[in-house]
């Protein structure tokens, strides 16, 4: 994508932002001449598209975003970038490659998940949550455990989250099988396995950490009949996307005891209803989609996209350009 006019410097930039009164100064501070409009809510969208005509569009995701309603993102016809404020786009409808490029913010937060998924680990496989219980009620009961080194981790998705899981799992001793659609290899990675061999790797780890998007290739990924053959004392955690897994097989598994324990930071509805089931489930760590929420993630996002600014200005290709099926 070239533009062949100079509003580059003055450009329209149309942001969908739910925090409301967060100012965004750092876009601002970066971008001094833009014209930069903030909307917070879904009935503010098409009428602040209408008026303002963007250029770009800028969205960290409104909560009532869905494929369904999200189109008005790409009405204004002189609109041809749209950056996605998170990695996920399964919340927006096809797009025309030729007429408007997608990005998204891939990659960007990457280090910060990463440290969540081996915290949830090193937590997990120590035993902490029991200890926490214990202590609440004030039961002294030291119980044995085995260190992460030499065991297996199977990591769902071989992208810029994944890989960084993988170098940081290397510094425990551990052994990381990376998960692909095509079973292509990936640096970092000990081995790679496609589908065809996903169960057979999943009977073998110790941990799995689920890291590929949300498409309709990866929905209900994780399903019952695999899931079933997760080796006995396994830990799983999800920060990926909820469709991705079978909430209902993984909690049977906990019952049961089949599986150690589990993290989940996302799931299929969020929030988690008060009501769900989920809540009690034995050995089930849940954090509220935060896995990604550092103090500052709203200026990182903000600071790729400025950097992306810059490369269209100077005529270098957009980072993170994505195709409507979620491939980059």
């Amino acid at each position: 994508m070239a533009p062949t006019m100079d509003w580059l410097e003055r450009c329209r930039i149309l942001v969908t932002n739910p925090d409301v009164g967060d100012p965004l100064t750092l876009l601002r501070a970066s971008l001094p001449h833009a014209a930069i409009a903030i909307v917070s809510q879904m009935d503010e969208l098409a009428p602040a598209i209408a008026s303002h005509r963007p250029h770009v569009v800028f969205s960290f995701r409104l909560g009532a975003m869905t494929p369904a309603n999200s189109g008005v993102l790409f009405s204004c016809p002189d609109t041809v970038w749209f950056h996605n404020g998170g990695a996920g786009i399964n919340h927006l409808p096809p797009w025309d490659t030729a007429r408007i490029t997608v990005t998204n913010s891939g990659g960007v937060l990457s280090d910060f998940m990463a440290e969540y998924v081996l915290g949830g680990i090193l937590s997990l496989n120590f035993g902490l949550p029991r200890y926490r219980v214990n202590q609440q009620s004030r039961i002294w009961r030291p119980e044995p455990w085995s260190g992460v080194r030499g065991k297996m981790l199977l990591i769902l998705g071989t992208g810029n989250i994944g890989q960084r899981v993988a170098v940081r799992a290397k510094v425990f001793g551990m052994r990381t099988i990376g998960f692909n659609s095509s079973g292509r290899p990936v640096a970092g990675f000990d081995h790679i396995v496609g589908r065809a061999d996903l169960a057979d790797a999943l009977g073998e780890a110790d941990f799995v950490s689920v890291h590929v998007p949300l498409t309709q290739a990866t929905t209900g990924l994780l399903d019952k009949k695999l899931l079933a053959g997760m080796k006995p004392g396994a830990i799983l955690i999800n920060s990926s996307r909820g469709g991705v897994v079978d909430e209902a097989a993984v909690a049977d598994l906990l019952r049961a005891g089949t599986l150690k324990a589990a993290l989940f930071d996302v799931f299929r509805i969020e929030p988690l209803p008060c009501d769900s089931p989920l809540w009690d489930v034995p050995n089930l760590s849940i954090t509220p989609h935060s896995s990604e929420l550092v103090d500052d993630w709203k200026d990182h996002i903000v600071r790729f996209f400025c950097d992306n600014l810059e490369r269209l200005r100077t005529g270098k290709p957009l980072l993170n350009v994505m195709q409507p099926d979620g491939s980059a």
